[in-house]
C-alpha cells in the first residue's frame, strides 16, 4: 500500500513539475535571444511596436551626437574606454535598440553586447545619418 502511494505522490509531484515547466516556458517566451540588423526605416515601427521596453543607444562620440540624436536615445561612446562598464549598468532583461552615424560601430557595440550577456537587440545598420532626414534632432 505504501508502495503505491509513494508512486502515486512521485506521479503528482511530476505531473505538477511539468506544468510550472510550461508555465515558465510561457512566461518567457518573449525573451528569446535576438540580434538583429535593422534599416532605418524599421526603426519607427519596432519603437512603436516595443514601447518603453525598448531602449536606444547612441554609440557614438558626444561630439558626434552633438549635432542631433533620436528622442529618448541614451548616448554611451563605444570608443571610450569606460564603454563596458557604462553598458554593465543596463538592465538585461530589456531590448536594446543600438545606433551610430553609419552602422560600422553599432554592429560592433552589439556584438559587444551580445558577449556580455544581453539577448534581445536591434542594430540600425545603416545609421543617423538615414534616420536623421526622417526625425528632427533632439537637442
Amino acid at each position: 500500500m505504501r508502495f503505491i502511494l509513494l508512486l502515486i505522490s512521485v506521479f503528482f509531484v511530476n505531473a505538477m513539475q511539468a506544468q510550472l515547466s510550461a508555465e515558465e516556458r510561457r512566461a518567457t517566451a518573449h525573451m528569446e535571444p535576438f540580434a538583429i540588423k535593422v534599416t532605418a526605416s524599421k526603426t519607427k515601427p519596432i519603437q512603436a511596436l516595443q514601447g518603453p521596453n525598448l531602449v536606444l543607444i547612441d554609440v557614438r562620440t558626444a561630439e558626434e551626437a552633438a549635432a542631433g540624436k533620436i528622442k529618448g536615445a541614451i548616448q554611451i561612446d563605444y570608443k571610450a574606454p569606460d564603454f563596458k562598464e557604462k553598458v554593465a549598468t543596463l538592465d538585461k532583461t530589456k531590448q536594446y535598440l543600438v545606433y551610430c552615424y553609419a552602422g560600422g560601430l553599432a554592429e560592433k557595440a552589439m556584438k559587444t553586447m551580445q558577449e556580455m550577456g544581453f539577448k534581445q537587440l536591434y542594430c540600425m545598420s545603416d545609421g543617423y545619418r538615414a534616420y536623421a532626414p526622417v526625425e528632427t534632432p533632439a537637442k
